[in-house]
């Protein structure tokens, strides 16, 4: 019986030590787990730390290797980007490139009004008072009586008016068809010099879309009837002047109409003159 109950105990505590043992391993077990997630937990918070480039929004998609993209895949969209900004900045490098602003008609004398910056400049006339002589389209033209030498000028103030124009372009009122006209002299000067050439309205003929009731329209080439050009030809450079200088096109202010003939005084009225491009 002694053997017996010793035995018993014997098994009592060695079921308590198995006990006290998985109770052991169990929370050991427990701790590792705790453990175990405050690791992975402090993994995450490095993971998702705004520092890492990976993690920030505003990336680029090849930074990020974009949503559910491989890594090859990101480093052909970075290539791709790259090359983009590359381009981006030789563009800015390049000097910027404007587009060229057109030459427009520059007006002179218009129905009792000068364009801007033209003044008159006329010397040796006697100015036509028997009436207000009606402008082409309205207004009042420009009449003057021009004696032996003398002018009706228009004057630019600001100069280089000429330059990029092809023409000068002016009425004349000649009245009745069968009126012959005065031969006027058309003259371009400088400040102190006057293109070595000029025209005559004799030499000229009146343009195709002549006005009627008695005006005639006159279209002069200023290349080449001032500047030495070939006919038809481009805008106005300049011209030989008759002291021997050279007149360029910025230098060019006045436009002369002057009597030539010693045998008449000659009254001469315009409107619309202009230097067309």
């Amino acid at each position: 019986m002694a053997s017996s109950a010793a035995a018993t105990r014997r098994a009592f505590s060695l079921l308590g030590l198995l006990l006290l043992g998985a109770v052991s391993c169990k929370s050991q077990d427990v701790a590792g787990v705790e453990a175990g997630a405050a690791d992975l937990s402090h993994r995450r918070r490095v993971l998702q730390n705004p520092d890492l480039p990976s993690q920030r929004a505003s990336n680029p998609s090849w930074m990020s290797g974009g949503s559910g993209g491989s890594s090859s895949s990101g480093g052909s969209s970075g290539g791709s980007s790259g090359q983009q900004q590359q381009q981006q900045q030789q563009q800015q490098q390049q000097p910027a490139s404007y587009a060229s602003i057109p030459v427009g008609d520059v007006h002179i004398y218009h129905g009792g009004a000068y364009g801007d910056g033209w003044v008159d400049g006329s010397y040796g006339v006697r100015p036509f008072t028997d009436y207000s002589p009606a402008g082409r389209t309205g207004g009042v033209a420009r009449c003057n009586i021009l004696p032996y030498g003398a002018a009706t000028s228009f004057y630019d103030k600001s100069a280089g008016d000429f330059t990029g124009r092809r023409a000068l372009e002016l009425f004349v009122y000649r009245g009745s068809s069968d009126t012959p006209m005065p031969d006027i002299t058309i003259s371009l000067a400088g400040p102190s010099t006057a293109c070595a050439a000029t025209m005559h309205f004799s030499s000229l003929l009146p343009a195709a879309d002549a006005a009627a009731a008695g005006w005639v329209k006159f279209w002069v080439p200023l290349d080449s009837a001032f500047g030495g050009g070939a006919a038809g030809g481009g805008a106005f450079q300049g011209c030989p002047a008759a002291d021997g200088s050279y007149l360029s096109s910025g230098s060019v202010v006045k436009v002369d109409l002057r009597n030539d003939n010693s045998a008449y005084d000659a009254l001469v009225c315009v409107d619309d003159v202009r230097l067309a491009a």
